[in-house]
């Protein structure tokens, strides 16, 4: 992924229930380094309410952290270039 301010479109799992999702990018150490919020409808479709801003993140691996209140969290392993 590019260094950049994003504007994010994650297509969620059939079954997903709508709610509001918080997409997290966490260094090595767990540390939070860009934070979005946004909701999601069963189309899997989110409307990111903000946008992670990525311009100042150090290029490297990260984790991406996904979640709603009512739901498990899902991790995927990025690079940011």
């Amino acid at each position: 992924m590019t260094r950049a301010r994003l504007n994010l479109t994650i297509k969620l799992p059939i079954g997903t229930e709508d709610a509001v999702y918080t997409v997290q990018f966490r260094s090595n150490n767990g540390e939070t380094v860009a934070e979005a919020v946004g909701s999601a409808t069963w189309t899997g479709q989110p409307r990111p309410e903000d946008k992670p801003d990525l311009r100042n993140v150090p290029a490297g691996t990260y984790t991406l952290a996904i979640r709603s209140a009512n739901s498990s969290l899902r991790l995927y392993s990025v690079v940011l270039e």
